[in-house]
Parts: C-alpha cells; structure tokens; sequence
C-alpha cells in the first residue's frame, strides 16, 4: 500500500524508484496516468503482510515474488488479473467473541479446497478497521464497498 519504512527510519526502495526520486521525479508513467502516491496518514498503523491483504478492494491473481536484491519489496511476474471482492464478507470471517484489539490467527489459502496455507499470520481486527476507516474516504476504494461493519 504504501512503501515500506524499517524500523531505523529510513524507506526501503528499489534501484529504479530510487534512481528516480534521487533525479527529482515521480516514474514517468505514473505521473501520464495520473497517478502520485498520496503520503502515509500518521493515523494509519504498520501492517504486516496478511493484513495489507485483507482489505483491499480487489484480489490481484498474478505471481508475486520477493525480489532477489531487495528483501522487503516484491514484484510482480506476468498478467495481473484483478478480480473485485466485498470486504464486508471478509470482514464476516473475522471472529465476533474476540476483542477489538486482540490478535486472530489468520491463514490464507490460494483455493477454497486447498490444504497448504498462501499467507499465514496474526492480525489485529483495530488495524484493520482503522485501515478501511482511512479507505472508504478515496476514490480508489470504490463505490461497492462503502459500509462495512
């Protein structure tokens, strides 16, 4: 969602976006579509990676692979199909007897009947609402997904 900081305060990016900022402009092609990074709200927590999957408006089906000279970023391999999803049954998934800001133990499968987990992980229920507070209010989010509980 955003580019990732580390815990020494300092961005993680790679050659080219950093080649790029460090020449004094965005990428090219997103300043043609129209499109520039909005800046981080200090209200928004970090994320791990199960979490940032969980709400966004659409499921992207390609290969996402960790890039070999940059641990934290990933990149995308060949087609990228998005498939539109309704938060509000993700968010029905979540258990109700938990806590608001208590952890729940969240494993993502690839298909329904699959044995092997994709992403696996714990996620706080409050970040993710806080998340989806933040979302609802850009045009980016989509009209279908306005309310959630």
């Amino acid at each position: 969602m955003f580019p990732e900081e580390s815990d020494h305060g300092e961005l993680r990016l790679c050659r080219t976006c950093r080649d790029t900022i460090v020449r004094g402009g965005v990428r090219e092609f997103r300043v043609t579509n129209g499109f520039v990074c909005p800046d981080k709200p200090s209200s928004l927590p970090r994320f791990n990676e199960v979490e940032e999957r969980m709400v966004p408006p659409t499921i992207p089906f390609t290969n996402i692979q960790r890039l070999t000279h940059v641990y934290v970023l990933c990149g995308v391999r060949g087609q990228v199909i998005n498939v539109p999803i309704d938060v509000q049954e993700t968010l029905q998934l979540l258990p109700r007897s938990v806590p608001e800001g208590a952890l729940v133990d969240v494993h993502r499968k690839r298909r329904l009947l699959a044995k092997t987990v994709y992403k696996s992980g714990m996620v706080c229920k409050k970040r993710i609402y806080t998340c989806l507070e933040y979302l609802v209010g850009t045009p980016a989010f989509g009209e279908s997904n306005k309310q959630f509980a």
